[in-house]
């Protein structure tokens, strides 16, 4: 079952169920009980709970506008979708030839992601950039003296010193 079969399951027992409660209440009107029969469609049970609260809205296609609006204004827009014509250019030979190499890197990726936690640098980054404009001033020699400063005259000395 591919997804957009998931989205007609969804739809036709959101839909459904709408009838459902106008049946229920019409019935509870006149006192009868309306019987629901047929159950839930063989993918519906496999939609998850947000995709459910969006088809539920009265206009799903209102949703879809907005969320296109509001990408349509985006900053990130444009370098997004370079980002995806570059990884699509690059990647699709790739995808083509050996499509399990290309999941297993991804897989890679995911898990150095995991394990390295980039998303927690965001602490130490202000602390180094705050680090670099002192160093930068206390290394720069003024333009007027030819000498380098200490730290580069070693740093010099040791990769210029020739081997045996």
């Amino acid at each position: 079952m591919n997804h957009s079969d998931t989205l007609i399951y969804a739809q036709l027992a959101v839909s459904r169920e709408r009838l459902r409660q106008a049946l229920g209440a019409a019935s509870q009107a006149t006192g009868t009980h309306a019987s629901g029969g047929g159950g839930t469609p063989a993918g519906a049970s496999s939609i998850p709970a947000w995709l459910m609260a969006v088809l539920q809205t009265p206009n799903p296609d209102m949703v879809r506008t907005l969320v296109t609006a509001w990408w349509a204004q985006h900053p990130w827009r444009t370098a997004a979708g370079a980002a995806v014509g570059v990884a699509q250019g690059a990647l699709a030979p790739i995808a083509q030839r050996n499509p399990m190499a290309l999941v297993s890197a991804a897989v890679g990726v995911g898990a150095v992601l995991v394990l390295v936690k980039p998303w927690r640098w965001t602490a130490l980054l202000p602390m180094v950039l705050g680090c670099v404009p002192p160093l930068l001033a206390r290394t720069a020699a003024p333009a007027s003296t030819p000498e380098l400063p200490p730290w580069a005259a070693a740093l010099l000395g040791v990769l210029l010193r020739t081997k045996p």
